[in-house]
């Protein structure tokens, strides 16, 4: 049983599914996973053909870059910095708007639902809306850019756990692990 005796101090550390964010389950900070993002992106520069997100990738990639160096000398980024990033940030979500507004949306068929969105659209939507959660690691030293390690740690215990040697049904609380950690601030 995982014991929490300050939940303050806790942020809930994932790749932006939206049950995460629902207060009434996971009532804490959030932190996202920027290597998840960092794909999408990819993804979108690649068959989208969207440089905002290219240039979001690289200002992502140079931030992390920075925060290592600073985190190297156990110092944290200066307020300049953080502000020059977030400026940076602000005007590639500028840029989303204008070069999603181009992309060919499929024509809605049928009556129910929501108009459907193009891929481009859903990820700057995602950035514009969990920004905070997305730059946390550079407020906060010790927030991860990524959850990859926290993965790879676990991994071996999910493994174990479905292996024909492991006795027991498998829990809730290990199969949530590898997609949402809970991790000291």
């Amino acid at each position: 049983m995982l014991n929490i005796t300050n939940l303050n101090s806790i942020f809930l550390f994932h790749d932006c599914y939206g049950a995460y964010f629902k207060p009434e389950i996971f009532a804490f900070e959030h932190a996202l996973c920027n290597a998840y993002l960092m794909r999408e992106c990819k993804g979108i520069t690649l068959y989208d053909e969207q440089t905002w997100a290219s240039e979001m990738l690289v200002l992502l990639q140079e931030s992390w870059g920075e925060v290592k160096a600073v985190r190297m000398i156990e110092g944290q980024l200066s307020e300049e910095a953080i502000q020059r990033m977030e400026q940076r940030y602000d005007e590639i979500l500028e840029k989303s708007q204008k070069e999603v507004a181009s992309v060919p949306i499929p024509a809605k068929t049928g009556s129910r639902g929501r108009k459907s969105k193009s891929k481009a659209s859903n990820l700057a939507a995602r950035f514009a809306t969990h920004k905070e959660a997305i730059l946390k690691f550079l407020h906060r030293p010790a927030v991860p850019f990524d959850n990859n390690q926290t993965e790879r740690d676990l991994r071996m215990v999910v493994v174990k756990q479905k292996s024909p040697a492991a006795s027991g049904p498998p829990t809730f609380t290990i199969g949530l692990l590898p997609s949402a950690v809970l991790s000291p601030l």
